[in-house]
């Protein structure tokens, strides 16, 4: 929109609009986001303990089979599923800004499969327990993880999912795509549509901070 000839007071707030939300689309906001999900889906897991339930069966030696799993373990893969869904579009739109300048979000990104999304970042290479986790997780993003039931009966989902292999491969593919997002953005990105991220540093990465040094997380440029 051309605001150089009298732009009306619509036209401005227009323009202001977008620029607040492409602002906000910015890749430190999804990976800041994914990080807060992560740390929800860490509460969770710290803070709540196990159930135990009989199986209808038996073992080899004739007794009961007992199994323990997680009383939420539901709530903590669809944080789980969350938490990696925002940092995968966090690195996508980091290397594609254009997904975002328009002022509303590129329907590549209007999406929940987390195998999918992955696939457009090339240089990622998953291994077979970090499909099986992005696998898991979104299946419960738009279905078992909201809900008690999924769509239909062939969509059932194993309750013992949340397990201590799931939670350790889960953690460490998400620090990793999280990593991706602040290597590419910690000295500064340009959503090329007005507005900015400035120099970040954060512990969590491995960077060391200076707090006497001025660090700008975002600008919106004027004009």
């Amino acid at each position: 929109m051309d605001l150089s000839n009298n732009p009306t007071d619509k036209e401005i707030t227009i323009t202001n609009r977008k620029t607040e939300f492409v602002r906000d689309a910015m890749p430190d906001a999804w990976l800041s986001y994914a990080e807060e999900l992560e740390e929800a889906a860490e509460v969770i897991w710290n803070c709540v303990g196990d159930v135990m339930t009989v199986k209808n069966e038996t073992n080899i030696e004739g007794n009961m089979e007992i199994e323990k799993f997680s009383v939420h373990a539901r709530s903590y893969i669809l944080l789980a599923g969350f938490a990696l869904e925002n940092a995968l579009k966090a690195i996508i739109i980091t290397r594609n800004p254009n997904l975002i300048s328009s002022g509303q979000l590129h329907n590549s990104l209007k999406i929940h499969n987390l195998l999918n999304l992955a696939k457009t970042i090339n240089d990622l290479k998953l291994t077979d327990k970090e499909e099986w986790v992005m696998r898991v997780c979104q299946g419960a993003i738009p279905y078992w993880g909201r809900y008690p039931v999924p769509l239909s009966f062939d969509g059932l989902k194993p309750t013992g999912a949340a397990t201590g292999e799931f939670r350790q491969t889960f953690r460490q593919l998400h620090y990793r795509l999280c990593k991706l997002t602040y290597n590419a953005i910690k000295d500064g990105w340009d959503s090329e549509a007005g507005a900015q991220c400035y120099k970040i540093r954060s512990k969590r990465y491995g960077d060391e901070v200076d707090i006497k040094e001025p660090f700008l997380w975002r600008k919106e440029t004027e004009g």
